[in-house]
């Protein structure tokens, strides 16, 4: 998975593409993602993951959104953009994050999501 990113008006964009596999490596990436927003002041993340291929299992996605949910600041409120393909299998992920307390929500349109984000 490659990614790049920028930060403005305290949100962090971030654009990831290539496969997700493994678990891991996805803690480790959510961990520095959250990380850069405290350094940075942001209480915002809007994720691009329309070109990313997420090959987790349910179980996977579901742990990852135990693990976010724990580890994620409260401030911070994060959008996930994503293809229509990967739309139903994420959904796992955004519903065990939000009933968690996690202020996570997905969008298959960039500017639905940042609408959302600056609610």
């Amino acid at each position: 998975m490659e990614s790049n990113y920028r930060i403005e008006n305290k949100t962090l964009y971030i654009t990831t593409e290539g496969i997700s596999s493994n678990l891991d490596d996805v803690k480790q990436f959510s961990h520095s993602m959250f990380e850069l927003c405290l350094r940075n002041s942001c209480d915002k993340i809007l994720a691009d993951d329309r070109l990313q291929e997420n090959n987790l299992s349910d179980f996977e996605l579901f742990e990852l959104a135990e693990y976010q949910s724990h580890i994620m600041p409260a401030i911070i409120k994060m959008a996930i953009v994503t293809n229509k393909k990967q739309l139903e299998k994420i959904r796992l992920w955004e519903s065990t994050g939000r009933n968690r307390g996690a202020k996570v929500k997905l969008f298959i349109d960039l500017e639905t999501a940042d609408k959302w984000l600056n609610e």
